[in-house]
Formats: structure tokens, sequence, C-alpha cells
């Protein structure tokens, strides 16, 4: 027994957590602590490791505790160098329980994997806090999970526990559907035999035979009484039926992009050759490649590679040529975007394109259900402020979106979510994340920065120089306005008409003799 709480409670800002929760740790647990935003994940930590003490309840530690508590950038870091350092010193101690407040916050693809492996190595137990998927199911084989102010636990990795809820969702739905079916069943019985008795009240509906009976009246009135008895022993077992609530579903979503209809394979992006410095340092060059409309690229490459210079070039326009149809939208952690004063609809419904109904099917996928919706953005928590921001854009007139890290700040299910609404987003999609599930869950191309280049793999075998690039971007221009010439002659367009069959005679030319 490494650690062991006994009718522990906590509550913040009056607002109540957990309350009087029995745990234990023996030695040798891998635990993954996962639960909504807000829902005390970062308090319970701070619990057990004695930073603050409980509402109600004891703790009594047997082992000595590393705490790795939850960091933000700092100045004179970056957030992953600083999440490094953290992690080397925690790591030093060797042994005891470790508490980690997500711990891959910031790392590249390969520092998960080396925390990975230092986890494998751990003497002790631990307790992780992380949103991370495939980070849990590779280091935790057991889960405490805060929902509706307890702590649950579950015996069994992730993808195990995701695999209960789907199972526990399914028979939610079977279990309502058959009450529907039989308090339908029942209702229509009663209603029956309610008709039927109703008709007894009168002899003009019944047969002579049946009239002729000595007494019918008397016999009328016994068997209309014994019908509506029926039917009351049908309400009351009806009454007696054990409710069954209807499951949450997502209704389905078809969202339009009036910038984009009809662009499907063109190019959106033209990526030219340029090279990015910092501190004096070249980052990478380009390898030029287009972007057309409606791919799914991930932007990939380790902590420091120049990420985030290349997506603020893709912003300016620096290095590269846009249709002149595109608009892409971007999301930063900035969240810049929001009107504190305004209601998350307020806020949605701005520059939107899509309609009312599209809207409000995107927030309640994102947790924003009937009033939620109604919240002004400046008491939304962090969590909420990026879901409202991701909405605004999905909904935003953009034929597409430029993610950075996306999935900071929010929980598990709100990660999910996200990977289901970027599936119906028809738009173009370039994403920097280090959570590998939601990457291979949205995008299905890569953008990589590697050894100092920046490339597309795909486009690798099949390499042109920057002025074949050129000439690839100058025809697909010609194709268009040679398309609306043909539909409306127009001196300007015959203009450009003339200019742009000059420039692909001197750019073959010059393709001609590099090779």
């Amino acid at each position: 027994m490494m650690l062991h709480a006994q009718q522990l409670s906590a509550e913040v800002n009056g607002r109540e957590l957990f309350t009087d929760q029995t745990l234990t740790v023996q030695e040798g647990d891998r635990i993954g602590l996962i639960g909504a935003n807000g829902s005390g994940k970062s308090t319970l930590l701070q619990l057990l490791a004695g930073q603050r003490p409980p509402d109600h309840g004891s703790c009594h530690v047997e082992s000595n505790i590393v705490y790795l508590p939850q960091l933000k950038e700092a100045e004179a870091k970056s957030g992953g160098e600083l999440t490094q350092a953290w992690i080397q010193k925690a790591f030093a101690e060797q042994g005891g329980l470790l508490l980690a407040d997500e711990p891959t916050t910031s790392l590249d693809e390969a520092h998960i994997q080396w925390l990975e492996d230092k986890l494998q190595h751990w003497k002790g137990a631990y307790i992780i806090v992380s949103h991370d998927r495939a980070f849990l199911d590779r280091t935790c084989s057991s889960l405490w999970i805060i929902e509706q102010n307890a702590i649950h636990t579950f015996s069994g990795p992730y993808h195990l526990y995701e695999e209960q809820k789907r199972r526990e969702t399914r028979e939610q739905q079977q279990a309502y559907e058959s009450y529907v079916r039989q308090k339908r069943s029942l209702e229509e019985a009663a209603r029956r035999r309610e008709e039927r008795a109703n008709q007894l009240t009168s002899t003009k509906n019944v047969s002579r035979s049946e009239a002729s009976i000595t007494g019918a009246k008397p016999y009328f009135a016994k068997k209309q009484k014994k019908m509506q008895q029926t039917a009351k022993a049908m309400e009351k077992r009806m009454e007696q039926l054990e409710e069954v609530d209807k499951p949450w579903e997502e209704k389905p979503l078809r969202m339009t992009l009036p910038r984009g209809k009809g662009r499907d394979r063109q190019e959106e992006v033209f990526v030219k050759h340029m090279t990015a410095e910092a501190g004096g340092k070249r980052l990478w060059t380009v390898m030029p490649f287009p972007v057309r409309h409606g791919e799914r690229l991930a932007l990939t490459g380790s902590n420091g590679s120049g990420k985030t210079t290349f997506l603020k070039k893709l912003q300016q326009g620096d290095g590269v040529t846009k249709a002149g149809w595109s608009r892409l939208g971007f999301f930063q952690q900035d969240l810049t975007m929001l009107r504190l004063d305004d209601t998350v609809l307020e806020n949605t419904e701005r520059e939107a394109v899509q309609p009312r109904e599209v809207i409000r099917t995107i927030l309640a996928r994102l947790g924003f259900r009937g009033r939620d919706a109604e919240k002004k953005a400046a008491v939304l928590s962090g969590g909420e402020r990026v879901k409202l921001s991701l909405a605004m854009l999905m909904t935003g007139s953009y034929t597409g979106l430029v993610l950075d890290e996306p999935t900071s700040f929010l929980d598990i299910e709100a990660v999910e979510a996200l990977e289901r609404l970027l599936a119906d987003y028809p738009g173009t999609l370039i994403i920097v994340s280090h959570d590998r599930r939601f990457r291979s869950r949205t995008t299905n191309l890569e953008i990589n920065i590697e050894a100092g280049r920046l490339w597309r793999p795909d486009m690798q075998g099949n390499a042109q120089t920057e002025a074949d690039e050129e000439l690839m971007r100058i025809e697909t221009r010609l194709a268009e306005v040679i398309g609306r010439l043909s539909l409306e002659p127009d001196a300007e367009l015959e203009s450009e008409f003339q200019k742009l069959l000059k420039m692909k005679k001197a750019f073959a030319g010059r393709s001609w003799q590099q090779r």
C-alpha cells in the first residue's frame, strides 16, 4: 500500500467536485486519471500530493511523492523545453508515487515516446492526468474517472473503457426503444378497450341476437364495466413501466462552404521556394508544393523545428500564393476572436454562413446545449472558450481551416466530438497536433519538417523544380480564365489570358533548360 484516502471530499468556489471517496494505490499501479474539464482532476492530484488540504476526509501516504504539476509556457523556454526539464527533474527520483498532471503538454512525438519509455521503468506507482488517448493506452493499465461528483474505477486500458462506453450507449438505446414499444402497445390496447366500452352504452351498436338476450341492458353494462376495468389496468401497467431516458444522440450534419463550392481538388495554396530562420539559425527550406481544396494535411516536426513559423507565413501570405477565392480560418491559442460580452450563440452567428440549424447542431456537439448557448463568453472556462472559437471557425465564411494544437485544454469527450465534426467538414484542413490519435482520425496527408527541409512526402516521388511548380500554378489559373472567357468575353480577362500565355512560355522554357 502506497496511498490510502478515506471519505475524501473537495469543492472549489462552493461547487462540489467529489464527496466521501475511498481511494487506494498499490505498488506497481499504473493509473490514468480522466474526466471533463473542471471535474477536479488537478485538484485531486494536489490533495494526494499534500499541496492542499481536503475539505473533508484524510489521505495517508506510505511512500515518497514525486509531483509534476501542469505546466504553463514560460518566456525563457518553449513549452516543450520547460516540460522536458521538469520531467528530467522528476525522474531523478526513480521511485515512489509519481503524480503527473498533463506531462505530454507541448511535447513533440519523439519526446512523448521518450516519456512512455521512462514510465515503463518507473519503480513504484503513478497516477497520470492526460487527454492523450494513445499515451494513456501505452502507459496506464487502469483508470480513475471523475464523473457526476464521484471517482469511478475501471480495471483496464483506455481503449477497453471506450468499448465499454459504446456498449453502454447501445444498451441504453435498446432499453429506450423497448420501453417506447411497450408503452405504445399498452396505450393502443387501452384505447381500443375504452372505445369498445363506449360503444356498449347504446343498444343500436349491437346485433339483434345480442339485443334479444333477457336483461340485455344489465348484460351490456356489466360487459362495459369489465372493459373499462381492463383499460384502467393497462393504464396502471403503463404507470408501473420503468421509464428509460432517451440517450442524447448527435444530429446529422451537412455543412456547405459557399466560397468553396465546386472547387474540390483545385489548387488553393501554392507554397513557393523560401527559407526560414530564427536566432541566426536556418530552420528549413521549402521544397515547393501545392495544397488543393479539400485536402486534409497534418503539419509535423519536432519541437523548435519551425511549425509555428510556417503557419505565420501562411497566414501573412509570405512565400505563398493563394487562389483568389481562398479564405483560410486560423485557430490560435490566444482566442482573440471572442467578444466576451456576447453570448455563445451571438459570437458564433456573427460571421456565420451556415443556417441556424447547423450552427445549433455544431454547438450542441461541442457541449453547448439548450441554455448553454445563451451564456456570455466571459463566464466560460478555458476549454469552453477553445470550443467556441472552433465553432466560430467551422461556421464562418472560410474555404479551409488551419488549426494549431486545437485539442489543448479540451477534455477527451470534447476531443472526440471535434474529431467527428472535422470528419464532416468539407473544406481544406491543415492541422498541427501532438495528439497522435486525433491526427490519425482527422488527416490523411502530411507536410513534414525534417532535416532542415519543409516538404510533402506524397509528392516526393515526382518532385519538380520551382519553375515546374510555378508552371503548374499558371496552367491552373489559365484553365480558369479560359473557362470564364468561354461563358462571357471580357477585356480584362482577355488581357490576363495573354499575360498568362507569355508567363507559361517563359517558365516552360526555363524548366526545359534546367533539365
